[in-house]
């Protein structure tokens, strides 16, 4: 359940902010995935 502060949060700004979810490296690995994937590039298998 949203807390009235979270509510109040999305009526002015559309959106609730959220703890972090990924670490640094992980946005970077992310990246670095998306990337390839825009240059055509297959990331599947890849692990």
């Amino acid at each position: 359940m949203l807390t009235q502060e979270q509510i109040r949060e999305f009526d002015e700004n559309g959106f609730i902010k959220g703890d972090i979810v990924l670490s640094d490296e992980e946005v970077d690995k992310l990246r670095e995935e998306l990337d390839l994937v825009m240059n055509g590039k297959s990331v599947k298998n890849r692990c």
